[in-house]
């Protein structure tokens, strides 16, 4: 095995663990916005791991588990709860506050949410009068 098909492997199987979390996560989602960006992201995913499949193809190989770079999935809702978009502002203020070390989604997520925040804040400096 070459260096670069090593490199490949290592990373799709990362790329792969990180699909089937975010995969998972959108199942066990049921707001609206939330699993619809759920889906933008696995599909851009996708996408990169097609890239990585054609590349793992060259050297007559196939796309990897995720194995020992699994993530663990979260817990579904419990039947019959309606969960509250609130029980996810943890993640996405997490998302919003990191600048360094995010990944290309968290990225997107957290600055999707920062705007979201700020437009939040302006509507609410208007009704008050205070712009």
């Amino acid at each position: 095995m070459s260096e670069l098909q090593s490199l490949l492997t290592e990373f799709a199987a990362g790329r792969v663990a990180l699909v089937e979390r975010h995969e998972a996560s959108a199942r066990a989602v049921s707001h609206y916005d939330f699993n619809n960006t759920y889906q933008y992201v696995i599909n851009r995913e996708e996408t990169h791991l097609s890239w990585l499949q054609n590349a793992l193809a060259e050297y007559k190989a196939v796309l990897p588990p995720a194995g020992p770079s699994a993530l663990p999935a979260p817990q579904p809702p419990k039947v019959g709860k309606n969960i509250e978009a609130s029980a996810f502002r943890g993640i996405l203020e997490d998302a919003a506050a990191k600048t360094t070390g995010r990944t290309a989604n968290e990225q997107k997520i957290g600055d999707a949410y920062a705007a979201m925040d700020e437009r939040r804040a302006i509507k609410s400096l208007l009704r008050i009068g205070m712009v």
